[in-house]
């Protein structure tokens, strides 16, 4: 669809303006057709290899990267056009050594304790603290602890040793819903007791 495009008339905006108080003859000047020509910038689409370096590493990783690029991806396969020696590249990513991570940590650990901003550690988010499993601490990660059951009809008693990497509270949770739901019964020692007592008609006492 083609419109008419006419030169604007400056002549009102010219009467606009001497009503306004100003004097100023606007004028148009049509500008002259540019000779150059606009080429399109496309960006090029490069997928990166990042190896971390290692100074004890002698194998030219780089040259045998790209030999297997081209052993795998040879002219005429369908990738090629978009994993070939010209879209793919090779940069070694460095990271920082065990001493720099050490000194960062303290230097940090400095700073807060410098500005007063450390922010005291929750060692226990139970609704009713005085039902903590663990004594207030049910939050600690990385324990070692043990449960201690005993049977009232004839006096026997039994220890459980285990470990807790993340929080304790999350493996205690695991542990009543094992004593709790048959379908778990297999899950640690502990609950195959536990599932034996029950079905024995014993009654017993965890701690």
């Amino acid at each position: 669809m083609k419109r008419n495009l006419t030169k604007p008339k400056p002549k009102a905006y010219n009467e606009a303006l001497e009503k306004s108080g100003y004097n100023h003859d606007l004028k148009f000047q049509e500008n002259p057709p540019s000779t150059t020509s606009r080429k399109r910038k496309r960006q090029r689409q490069v997928l990166w290899f990042n190896p971390p370096y290692n100074a004890n590493v002698t194998t030219d990783i780089g040259r045998k990267f790209f030999k297997l690029l081209n052993k795998h991806f040879p002219p005429g396969h369908d990738l090629h056009r978009l994993i070939n020696k010209n879209s793919v590249k090779l940069s070694y990513s460095c990271m920082p050594n065990v001493q720099r991570l050490i000194t960062s940590i303290n230097q940090r650990a400095l700073n807060e304790e410098s500005l007063g901003t450390t922010v005291p550690q929750r060692t226990c988010n139970c609704r009713n603290q005085s039902e903590c499993p663990l004594q207030n601490k049910c939050l600690e990660k990385s324990l070692v602890y043990k449960y201690k059951a005993s049977v009232s009809t004839d006096g026997h008693t039994f220890s459980y040793y285990g470990t807790s990497e993340g929080e304790f509270k999350s493996r205690y949770s695991n542990h009543t819903s094992s004593f709790r739901h048959e379908s778990k019964r297999n899950s640690t020692e502990l609950s195959k007791k536990i599932w034996d007592l029950k079905e024995a008609g014993k009654e017993y006492k965890v701690t």
